[in-house]
């Protein structure tokens, strides 16, 4: 219905009375019936010294529903057919050279187009990939032992060359690659032999094999790269088990499968194909209507699931955090912590994840989720208090309130309800936020260059990696901070604790720094959520890994 569209971009936004009622009781209805609370998966093992070694995981904790491999069916794999999917994008079209992933969308399609030095399991943990192997003489030096008789889509052999081609791509500020914040503790790469690469870093670095597993490990061929160009980007070459065909802009995303792939368990699909649909009504019906076989759902869009005789759905997990980005550079709020902590203790996150996401979700306190190691079991949610809000303004000098902005991409109506109940708590505590709905690209290009307030990031993917997450968000020279947030001795505390190879302290050490991020409220933690895959009950072998990102080199169409 007319009334139940939201504002069109810039303009004030605002839900009517009909439309909260529909969105937040449907949620509830729809999505309390499917609620699944169990014990958590073992939290991901990442190495534990600079070889790459496991400490024994911490003890699961109660939250939602486990990531986990869905089940293979019965039968031998099959080959051949294509797999149509869809995932939500940032927008409408993927960045497809892995230097310059942007959205987290962009990975969906990177980790089927490239193959990565080290790779995550479907725990998290980190182990081999192009690198069968590593080690550390120093906690300044990786050895890497490289997989043989790999080769690019374009013939280019796979060798030490290339893995150092690729290394120095992203240190070389001339590229602008936004990944080089993993690689930052890199000094220089060296080939020992055509096998071999030896990494001198400026700095001990336990996170570096993690880092490896993440867009700066995606290897691409050195030859592409050096004839293409600034075309790269439209032209893809890696080695992983899909094959770039085209990419028509607005239109679709196509792979075929890499015939020549070392891996012996896959690819077993001809084709990868993305048809680019922006809504998720469309997404998620064409694969009740054998249109598409795959699609990924949030926690808050399960209610626009059409299920059918043809569909299967599984509730899985990942380091997704609802979040808001906080610009402290503000002259409000951004020297005045006790007008943060107002901001925080406004919210009611239980009210909001009963009846918005149906309980499929639970409240959050820091940037990893309960079921990672790095968690920090010492931190207590902020309550949904509104008197302590307001006694907060008062601490804060700002008695009767203040105002700001909150930016983003609030065009669903799922955002929108979440987002307006944002506005509407804020506004009971006398803060008022003036709501500014954007375009995609434009609130991302804005996240880059600090251009906001406040942007309220209800999807954020996260990460895996501890120091690539903490140091991208609150180093001051982080990729999503630019000095929006922190200080230098919060950088003190994340460059040491990235440099200590023994995990039970570094995770003392992340402690720490989890904690003063939570005090001093340099972001606002609202929920972690479930995610909900929805496929056709012809697809098997998928194997969901807890970064949230789709791989679809195991899966094969029964």
């Amino acid at each position: 219905m007319a009334e139940d569209r939201l504002a069109e971009s810039g303009a004030p936004l605002r839900l009517t009375r009909r439309a909260m009622l529909r969105y937040g009781v449907q949620a509830g209805a729809a999505l309390g019936l499917g609620a699944l609370v169990g014990c958590g998966p073992q939290a991901p093992a990442t190495p534990g010294g600079p070889g790459g070694e496991s400490a024994p995981p911490a003890q699961p904790v109660r939250t939602a529903a486990p990531a986990a491999k869905v089940a293979p069916g019965a039968g031998e794999p099959r080959m051949g057919g294509r797999l149509r999917f869809g995932v939500a994008t940032a927008g409408a079209n993927p960045v497809l050279d892995s230097a310059q992933f942007f959205s987290g969308t962009d990975w969906n399609f990177g980790y089927n187009l490239y193959d990565t030095l080290t790779e995550f399991d479907a725990q998290g943990n980190v182990g081999p990939g192009l690198a069968e192997s590593w080690d550390s003489p120093d906690p300044k030096t990786y050895v890497l032992h490289l997989r043989e008789g790999v080769k690019f889509h374009d013939g280019t052999p796979f060798d030490a060359e290339a893995a150092k081609f690729n290394l120095d791509y992203h240190l070389n500020p001339a590229n602008k690659s936004r990944q080089v914040a993993q690689v930052d503790s890199i000094d220089s790469v060296e080939v020992v032999n055509a096998r071999t690469v030896r990494i001198h870093l400026k700095r001990p670095d336990a996170d570096l094999p993690v880092s490896l597993a993440d867009a700066a490990g995606m290897m691409v061929s050195p030859t592409a790269r050096q004839k293409l160009g600034a075309q790269f980007v439209n032209q893809p070459v890696g080695s992983g088990p899909f094959v770039f065909v085209e990419q028509v802009r607005d239109s679709h995303v196509l792979f075929r499968r890499n015939e020549q792939h070392w891996r012996k368990d896959g690819p077993y699909l001809d084709e990868l194909y993305h048809p680019i649909i922006l809504d998720k009504v469309v997404r998620f019906g064409a694969v009740a209507n054998g249109e598409m076989e795959f699609a990924v759902a949030r926690a808050f869009e399960v209610p626009s699931i059409r299920m059918g005789p043809n569909v299967k759905t599984q509730d899985v997990l990942d380091y997704n955090c609802g979040l808001f980005y906080m610009n402290l550079r503000d002259t409000v709020f951004g020297q005045n912590k006790y007008l943060r902590q107002a901001m925080a203790w406004a919210l009611d996150r239980k009210g909001m994840i009963e009846t918005l996401l149906g309980g499929l979700a639970v409240e959050a306190t820091q940037l990893h989720p309960p079921f990672s190691f790095w968690y920090s079991k010492q931190l207590q949610p902020y309550g949904y208090d509104p008197a302590r809000a307001r006694e907060l303004l008062k601490q804060g000098g700002k008695p009767n309130g203040f105002k700001f902005k909150m930016s983003g991409p609030f065009g669903t109506p799922e955002v929108g309800a979440i987002v307006q109940v944002f506005q509407d708590q804020f506004a009971k505590v006398g803060i008022e936020t003036e709501m500014v709905s954007l375009e995609s690209a434009k609130w991302l290009d804005d996240l880059y260059k600090v251009n906001y307030d406040v942007i309220p990031a209800i999807t954020f993917t996260g990460r895996i990696g501890i120091h690539d997450s903490y140091s991208s968000m609150f180093h001051t020279k982080g990729r999503f901070n630019s000095g929006a947030r922190g200080d230098k001795e919060l950088d003190q505390l994340i460059e040491q604790a990235v440099g200590e190879y023994d995990r039970a302290k570094r995770k003392t050490m992340y402690d720490e720094i989890t904690r003063r991020v939570h005090d001093d409220v340099l972001q606002i933690f609202v929920f972690y959520s479930n995610i909900r895959l929805v496929m056709d009950k012809k697809v098997q072998g998928f194997t969901w890994v807890p970064d949230g990102k789709t791989r679809f080199r195991t899966t094969w169409l029964a």
